[in-house]
């Protein structure tokens, strides 16, 4: 039986960028549409390509390994944490939230992947304007409307296998 929020949110909450919790219909080299450039990739076209499949409360159906792994040792340890679509942040964070735990793979579009995409397209002699779109899913959810108006009183952890970009770059 899956928990629900008392209206007020979960007290941990996880998420990751959307273009990284989505399954991208199965396919992990479908995944890397997302290092194209996001003036590349329209709004509508992302809503449909990167869909998280959640439930009416929004926690995931499937989650990023790396993060279910962290939600598996919170609940070993006691701790009762959701994994939720970063498109429905505003159902699963509010007053009683204290923790938000955020896996990103490419926060900054530093990784390989979106630097072999900016090469295809300078090579292939196609403009490169904007950042990659993996990079503004991140920024959506840390600019979600949610987390800003409960900021006073969360405590925002970024973890995952790019989180050096945000150390790096202070």
């Amino acid at each position: 039986m899956k928990s629900m929020p008392s209206g007020h949110g979960f007290p941990v909450v996880l998420t990751s960028e959307g273009s990284t919790a989505s399954d991208t219909f199965g396919s992990s080299i479908a995944g890397f549409i997302s290092a194209l450039p996001d003036s590349y990739i329209r709004d509508w076209v992302a809503h449909l390509y990167f869909k998280v499949k959640s439930d009416k409360n929004g926690i995931v159906r499937r989650a990023p390994y790396g993060l279910a792994k962290v939600q598996a040792a919170l609940i070993r340890s006691g701790i009762d944490a959701k994994i939720i679509d970063p498109n429905k942040l505003g159902k699963a964070v509010g007053p009683n939230t204290r923790i938000l735990g955020i896996y990103t793979m490419d926060p900054l579009g530093l990784s390989y992947g979106s630097g072999i995409v900016y090469w295809i397209l300078k090579l292939a002699d196609l403009p490169y304007s904007g950042i990659p779109y993996i990079s503004k899913s991140f920024l959506n959810v840390i600019n979600d409307e949610a987390i800003k108006k409960n900021r006073d009183h969360l405590k925002i952890i970024v973890g995952g296998p790019a989180v050096w970009q945000i150390i790096d770059s202070n």
